[in-house]
């Protein structure tokens, strides 16, 4: 009996929360709801003022090192709460994060080339994995068992991931050029490292716009370009195009005050997009309360959420006026330096994929892309999923791992046997 009320009671819930969720949607996209939103970040904005004004006449903490600290300290709360709840339950739930071994081959102020080690590299074509510069690389190498970087070693790629660090007020001028730069960088550094002629691109969400722009740019070093819900159509980009809108958001303000746009608002907006659908992970982990892999896999999730990252002024200023506000990079006006970017000029084998139950770039933003590139060889992967679990959840394993796999061994090349020396010959 006490089962069956319980299963109701969820039941009841996911229907209030798709109703709420819709509702929500519905309203907070209203102009009037818009313009209050930004005239409520205008007065804190204000505030954010008047506290440096007083701060630096009377000796105060500068208010970016008050949010710095901030951040610091969410994250570490995280860790000491999930420790806690490991001694309270007392069973070893504590998750190991970013645990597969990697070395450093590259780096440059606060960013990370990492190569991961293996013993056996099958394909001769290395993948570059490109993540957000939103949340940090290691959603990608989550925990043992829930890592795309672990499961694609196993099938014997060379993987390599880029670890943006963590940005500052001193780095507010890093633009669209600065990560393009990186990128590059990076990509000849691999090219040296492999002995290979070109890398595989594999882009998650803002990483992924990045390397849209930067395959479209350098389509000779590019060998296969993989993306992940990767917005392209800014216009299609759901309740954040909205809530950008240059009519009510004044990106110039924030910028200008915070010289960054600060970790903690760019987090608050996401979980705004659906307020309810984020109790759903505390209702689910009600479902679970003696299941140790789903407790773990809560806790690194957990973790991972709350070491948060700010995003460069001057790379946020171009994303919301040009991409968000104008949509330029559709209408072919998008600009990196000097240098237009034309999405025609993409040729090489592209593998979309999207998740069906992303709030943050829905597959409308993301499918634009295929009608605008010039490969001929492209394909389009959609499962259930959303925005992060498409990367580390079940559905993500059972379907887009082997999917993605079976996709680049066809196009990655497999190694050929080194030819030992006339004298080692037997």
């Amino acid at each position: 009996m006490l089962q069956q009320t319980m299963k109701t009671c969820y039941e009841v819930f996911e229907l209030w929360q798709k109703a709420a969720d819709h509702v929500w949607e519905e309203w907070s996209a209203q102009p009037v709801v818009v313009e209050a939103m930004n005239r409520n970040l205008s007065v804190l904005l204000a505030f954010r003022k008047t506290y440096s004004a007083l701060a630096s006449a009377f000796g105060l903490a500068a208010s970016d090192d008050f949010l710095r600290e901030f951040i610091s300290a969410s994250t570490e709360f995280m860790k000491i709460a999930a420790k806690n709840f490991v001694k309270i339950s007392g069973k070893d739930l504590l998750p190991r994060l970013a645990d597969t071994p990697c070395d450093v081959v590259y780096d440059e102020a606060n960013m990370r080339l990492l190569r991961y080690r293996s013993t056996t590299r099958k394909y001769s074509i290395p993948i570059l994995m490109v993540c957000s510069l939103v949340n940090r690389y290691y959603i990608l190498d989550l925990t043992p068992g829930r890592s795309l970087v672990e499961y694609l070693l196993a099938q014997g790629y060379d993987v390599y991931i880029i670890d943006w660090g963590r940005v500052t007020a001193e780095e507010h001028y890093y633009g669209f050029e600065h990560y393009d730069s990186f990128i590059d960088r990076s990509v000849r550094k691999i090219l040296q490292l492999s002995r290979s002629d070109q890398v595989t691109l594999l882009g998650y969400c803002i990483g992924g716009l990045l390397c849209t722009i930067y395959a479209a740019r350098n389509s000779s070093l590019i060998k296969n370009l993989v993306l992940m819900a990767t917005p392209i159509d800014f216009d299609q980009a759901g309740l954040i195009s909205k809530w950008a809108d240059e009519r009510y958001f004044d990106v110039d303000a924030l910028i200008d005050t915070c010289k960054v746009a600060p970790a903690e608002l760019v987090q608050t907006a996401f979980v705004m997009l659906k307020p309810a659908t984020n109790l759903t992970k505390y209702v689910n982990l009600l479902k679970h309360p003696n299941d140790e892999a789903y407790l773990r896999d809560f806790l690194a999730l957990e973790i991972w959420a709350h070491d948060n990252v700010s995003i460069a002024g001057t790379f946020y200023r171009k994303l919301v006026k040009d991409l968000y506000q104008k949509n330029k990079l559709v209408r072919n006006l998008f600009e990196v330096g000097s240098e237009k970017v034309d999405l025609a000029n993409i040729s090489m084998p592209v593998l979309l994929v999207t998740s069906s139950h992303d709030h943050i770039v829905p597959t409308r933003s993301s499918i634009a892309l295929m009608q605008r590139i010039s490969s001929q060889d492209k394909e389009h992967f959609e499962f259930s999923a959303g925005h992060i679990s498409m990367s580390v959840s079940d559905a993500a394993i059972v379907n887009f791992w082997p999917k993605l796999t079976k996709w680049l061994s066809t196009r990655s090349h497999a190694k050929q046997p080194e030819r030992k020396a006339r004298g080692q010959q037997r």
